[in-house]
Order: C-alpha cells, then structure tokens, then sequence
C-alpha cells in the first residue's frame, strides 16, 4: 500500500482554501480563462487574479498557455473536478 503524504496533501489544500482560488479553480473547470476574464468574474483586480494563479500554478494544479498576446489559463489537475464538486455539494 502506498504511503499517503500528509505533509504534502495539507499544503496542497492550504493553497487551495481561499475563495477566490476556488471559484478560480471553479470557473477553469468550465473553460479556459485569461487573467482579466478570472478577475471580472471574481470581481478581484488583476495583479491579484495573478498572484492567486502564480500559486496554483507553482503547486501544479494549473498551467498557462499563450495566444497571440494574451495568456490563458488551464487546469492542469484533474482532481481539482473532485475537490470542486464535493465543496459544491456541500455549500450550494
């Protein structure tokens, strides 16, 4: 039986545990966004849509892609659908 890594998951659901990266991760789960289209749907500005995404990003739950000049942003985790959905249950 594999060893689970305690230490590493608390982190992992540390990064994840504030609103904004949820409805981040949330509003990715539907389709791929640019920083400016994640911070008008969070109502939050951009260099804080950034901050939120840089650290997903560095933890590998997301990763970036360029068109043309704007970046986008994509789940790079398929888990997160489960982390998602069980937070959806339980606080809709």
């Amino acid at each position: 039986m594999n060893e689970i890594k305690w230490e590493e998951a608390a982190e992992c659901l540390r990064v994840l545990s504030h609103p904004h990266r949820l409805q981040i991760i949330h509003l990715l789960l539907i389709k791929d966004h640019s920083v400016g289209e994640i911070a008008g749907a969070c109502r939050i500005l951009q260099n804080v849509a950034s901050e939120h995404l840089i650290l997903m990003k560095n933890k590998g739950f997301i990763k970036s892609y360029k068109e043309g000049r704007k970046v986008y942003y994509t789940i790079l985790d398929p888990a997160l659908s489960s982390i998602i959905s069980c937070v959806k249950q339980r606080f809709s």
